[in-house]
C-alpha cells in the first residue's frame, strides 16, 4: 500500500530527521502490511494498529522480521533554504521590518554554488529584489587562509535579520545578525573559523 501524506502546514526537514506518521487509511479503513509471513497473527486480520504515535521500526514477533518499509519524502513548491557548497550548507533568513516589528522569511536566490540572497517578498511584493547577500568560499585546502570554510553576508536593506548557516556533514549551526538598523549603519560580517573542513 502506498500512501501520500501531506504535510500541513509544511514543515522543515533536514537530513538525518526522523518521521512519524501515523493513522494512514486505505480506502476508509487501516492500511495493511502486505506479505505477511503464515500463520497470520491471533487477530487474523493483516491489518495493523498503533496506539499514539509510530517511530522507530515496528516488529510484528514471531511472524517474521522487522517491518521496514521505504519512506519516500518529496518537496514541493518553494523552499527557505538556500544551499550552498554543494549543499552541504543549508542558509535560511529571517527578518524584521524596524517600523512595523512584522517578521518575513526570507526568499532564497540562487547566483551560483558558492553565493545567493535574499529577498523579502512579504515586505516588498518581488521575490527576486535583493535584500541581503550571501557567499561561502572553501579555503579548507588552503592552510595559510586557516584550512576552514568563510562566510560571509552583508544587507542591501534597513531590516534586521537573522541567518542560519547549517552544515549538513557535521550538523554545526551558526547564527549571524545585522548590526544597527539605522541607516548608514548596515553592517553586514564574515566569519572565517566556524566551519572547520573538510
Amino acid at each position: 500500500v502506498t500512501q501520500t501524506v501531506r504535510l500541513d502546514p509544511p514543515v522543515a526537514v533536514h537530513e538525518g530527521d526522523v518521521i512519524a506518521i501515523t493513522n494512514l487509511t486505505n480506502c476508509g479503513g487501516p492500511t495493511y502490511i502486505q506479505n505477511l509471513p503464515s500463520p497470520l497473527p491471533p487477530w487474523g486480520t493483516t491489518s495493523l494498529t498503533v496506539p499514539g504515535d509510530a517511530n522507530g521500526d515496528i516488529y510484528l514477533p514471531p511472524y517474521g522480521p522487522p517491518l521496514d518499509p521505504p519512506v519516500f519524502l518529496a518537496a514541493f513548491g518553494t523552499t527557505s533554504v538556500l544551499p550552498l557548497l554543494s549543499g552541504r550548507f543549508q542558509v535560511t533568513l529571517l527578518a524584521t521590518d524596524p517600523r512595523t516589528g512584522a517578521a518575513a522569511i526570507g526568499t532564497p536566490n540562487q547566483l551560483g554554488d558558492r553565493a545567493g540572497y535574499f529577498s523579502l517578498p512579504d515586505f516588498t511584493g518581488d521575490p527576486q529584489f535583493p535584500e541581503v547577500i550571501v557567499k561561502m568560499a572553501d579555503a579548507t585546502g588552503v592552510q595559510t587562509l586557516g584550512g576552514t570554510f568563510w562566510f560571509f553576508h552583508a544587507p542591501l536593506t534597513d531590516v534586521l535579520y537573522t541567518l542560519t548557516v547549517r552544515d549538513l556533514s557535521t550538523g554545526a549551526v551558526k547564527t549571524y545578525s545585522n548590526g544597527s538598523a539605522s541607516p548608514g549603519q548596515l553592517c553586514g560580517g564574515v566569519d572565517t573559523t566556524a566551519f572547520p573542513g573538510p
